[in-house]
C-alpha cells in the first residue's frame, strides 16, 4: 500500500538520510503536485503526490523502471521514459485512468531515459540507432507515437534534453554508447567524447556553440556530460559523471556553459569533488540562479549561490532527484522521503515519508 507515514518539520538537529528520483512538479489549483517514478521491491510504478497535503493522489504500475517523468498539467497527462537503454514510454491520464498506455519505439532504436515536451506538441526524445550507433533527437506525435522527424543529436550517446527560449533545445551528448540488447555495458572504449549542443526544436539545425570541457580539466577524458539546468543569464549548468563504475577522486563534476560557448568548472573547496565520488546525478536551478546538485554516491546535496559561488554541502544519504521551487529545492530518496530545502545550503524544513517507496532519479518542476 502507498501510505503517507509522516510529515515532519525538521530543525537543524533533527534530520535523516535520503535518496532521490525522476519527478515533475506543477502548481495546480493552489497546490503543488509532484510526479515521480519509483519502485516497491521488484515492482515499478509512477505516482502523483500532493506536496501540501503530503499524500499520494494517484498511482499507476509500470512494466519497466522509469527514469525521467514529464507532466502536462493542462492535459493532465504523465509521461514516463524507460531507463537507459530502454525501448518503451508510458503515457498516463492520471485523473482518469488507473493504468498507463505502454508505447514501444521502433525496433532497432533505444531510448536514453530522457525526453521533453515539444513546444508545438508531442515529445522530443533522446535515442540511438542501434545499427549505425548514431545519436538522435526524435520528435514523436503524442497520440500515434509516430516519429515526425529524426535529427542528429550532435554527438555520441545523447543523454538528456533541456527546453530553452525561442523554440531552442540543449542536448547533452554523454559520449557513451550502449545497446538495448547488452544493457548498460559501455560499448565504446577509450576517451569519452562528450559535449552539449543547442538545436532548433523545429528543424534540428545547430543554432549555437558546441560546449566541451576545457582541455586542462582534470579527468576530462573520462567525464560524461549528463544533465542540464538553465540559468537566468542564458547559460547552462551541466552535471557530470566520471565514467561508469569509477569513483573518480577529486574530479570536478559540475560546469557552467556560457551563452558564448565558454565553459568553466564551478568553484568548490578542496575535498568537495572527492566527497561526491565521481557522480553528480541531478541538477536544478532557481529563477534567481542558485544551483543544487545531488551526489548519491557521496550521500550529499551540493549548493552554489546565484553568482555561482560555492555555498555548501548538506549530508543526505543517497539523494537523487532535485527540483527548484521558489528560492529552494525539493529532493527525493530511495527510502521514500520527499524533502524541502527552503533555502540553499540549509537543512530540510519539511520531510514527507512514504512506506516502502524507492523514488527514482529526477525531479522536474
Amino acid at each position: 500500500m502507498w501510505q503517507r507515514r509522516q510529515v515532519l518539520q525538521l530543525g537543524v538537529a533533527g534530520w535523516l538520510t535520503w535518496w532521490a528520483a525522476p519527478v515533475a512538479v506543477a502548481q495546480i489549483q493552489n497546490t503543488t503536485l509532484l510526479v515521480s517514478a519509483q519502485a516497491q521491491g521488484r515492482d515499478f510504478a509512477v505516482s502523483v503526490v500532493d506536496l501540501r497535503a503530503g499524500s499520494v493522489l494517484a498511482t499507476a504500475t509500470l512494466p519497466f523502471r522509469g527514469h525521467q517523468v514529464l507532466f502536462s498539467p493542462a492535459q493532465e497527462m504523465v509521461w514516463v521514459i524507460e531507463r537507459r537503454p530502454g525501448t518503451r514510454v508510458a503515457r498516463w491520464r492520471w485523473r482518469e485512468a488507473k493504468s498507463a498506455d505502454i508505447l514501444p519505439i521502433e525496433e532497432g532504436y533505444s531510448l536514453s531515459g530522457h525526453a521533453i515536451l515539444h513546444p508545438e506538441g508531442g515529445l522530443l526524445t533522446c535515442e540511438q540507432d542501434e545499427e549505425t550507433e548514431r545519436g538522435l533527437v526524435v520528435w514523436r506525435d503524442s497520440q500515434t507515437w509516430r516519429a515526425l522527424a529524426k535529427w542528429p543529436s550532435g554527438g555520441v550517446g545523447p543523454h538528456a534534453l533541456l527546453p530553452l527560449a525561442a523554440g531552442q533545445i540543449a542536448v547533452a551528448n554523454g559520449g557513451i554508447l550502449t545497446h538495448a540488447e547488452t544493457g548498460r555495458m559501455r560499448r565504446n572504449q577509450g576517451a569519452i567524447d562528450s559535449n552539449v549542443v543547442r538545436l532548433d526544436s523545429r528543424t534540428g539545425q545547430l543554432t549555437g556553440p558546441v560546449w566541451r570541457l576545457p582541455a586542462n580539466t582534470v579527468g576530462r577524458e573520462a567525464l560524461s556530460l549528463r544533465h542540464l539546468a538553465a540559468l537566468p543569464d542564458g547559460g547552462l549548468v551541466v552535471a557530470m559523471q566520471f565514467d561508469e563504475g569509477k569513483e573518480g577522486g577529486d574530479i570536478p563534476l559540475l560546469a557552467y556553459l556560457a551563452p558564448d560557448g565558454h565553459t568553466e568548472i564551478l568553484p568548490a573547496p578542496a575535498g568537495v569533488w572527492a566527497k561526491m565520488k565521481g557522480y553528480a546525478l541531478s541538477v536544478a536551478t532557481t529563477a534567481q540562479g542558485a544551483i543544487a546538485a545531488t551526489a548519491p554516491r557521496g550521500d550529499c546535496v551540493v549548493f552554489w549561490d546565484a553568482q555561482r559561488r560555492f555555498a555548501g554541502v548538506q549530508t543526505l544519504p543517497k539523494p537523487a532527484g532535485v527540483a527548484a521551487v521558489g528560492e529552494g529545492f525539493w529532493c527525493s530518496n530511495e527510502q521514500g522521503h520527499l524533502l524541502h530545502f527552503a533555502h540553499i545550503n540549509t537543512p530540510p524544513t519539511q520531510n514527507l515519508s512514504f512506506d516502502g517507496v524507492k523514488w527514482d532519479n529526477h525531479l522536474v518542476i
